[in-house]
């Protein structure tokens, strides 16, 4: 509409809007960088910390002394 000679009331509307779409398109792209993150950690991270706990807790508990 502006861009085919439209006047200075639809160059308007079309920046306001244009605005609004770089405004979303940032958040969004700013919640998934930090969502990203977070599942990151929970899928790689948590269940070798989680493996590496549990096998040192039931080696404690059942697998006897040092020197035994």
């Amino acid at each position: 509409m502006a861009f085919f000679g439209g006047g200075d009331r639809e160059h308007q509307i079309v920046n306001k809007r244009f605005k609004a779409l770089q405004t979303h398109d940032w958040l969004r792209l700013k919640a998934n960088f930090k969502f990203q993150i977070v599942e990151d950690v929970f899928r790689s991270r948590v269940p070798d910390l989680l493996q590496w706990v549990l096998r040192f807790s039931y080696g404690l508990l059942y697998g006897g002394s040092v020197r035994a």
